[in-house]
């Protein structure tokens, strides 16, 4: 396929060379958001890769529509906003996505296991632990997802 290009020995498709960040931040979202339905319905409180996965394609939602918004990335890059859910989502809605001012519960939820100290990725010093019922949070991203969707252009490479 033309355009298609080469890194690390991986064949990258693409129409035109790499993609532009929102864009490659919009399909890792779409492609692991697939993931959420693997899960069952009333996923065990204690599901970490369930929740895992809520995390970071909410940060990856976000991500999209900012590198979008501002024409590149280089912001989103700063150590205060990189993992930070709550940030991201007060920037996009400042930046003019659909969604409330105020972040909502779950997000807030999915931040404090995502955020610096990285809980959910490392559980450094903690053991085992409880994570929130992801359920709540997994309905929402697949609303977040279409709103995204609908605020930046079509994935010329994706069937719409």
């Amino acid at each position: 396929m033309p355009g298609n290009f080469r890194f690390a020995g991986l064949t990258i498709e693409g129409p035109n060379g790499p993609p532009d960040s929102w864009h490659s931040y919009l399909s890792v979202a779409r492609s692991l958001i697939r993931g959420l339905d693997c899960f069952p319905e009333e996923s065990r409180p204690s599901n970490t890769a369930h929740v895992f996965l809520c995390c970071h394609i909410s940060e990856c939602l976000l991500k999209a529509f900012l590198s979008y918004s501002y024409g590149n990335d280089a912001c989103l890059s700063e150590p205060n906003l990189r993992h930070n859910l709550t940030g991201l989502w007060r920037l996009a809605a400042q930046r003019g996505l659909d969604i409330d001012a105020e972040e909502p519960e779950w997000l807030e939820q999915l931040d404090f296991l995502h955020n610096r100290p990285f809980l959910i990725r490392y559980q450094k010093g903690i053991g085992n632990f409880a994570v929130p019922s992801p359920q709540p949070a997994r309905n929402e991203i697949k609303r977040i997802f279409a709103i995204v969707s609908a605020a930046v252009p079509p994935d010329p490479v994706v069937p719409q």
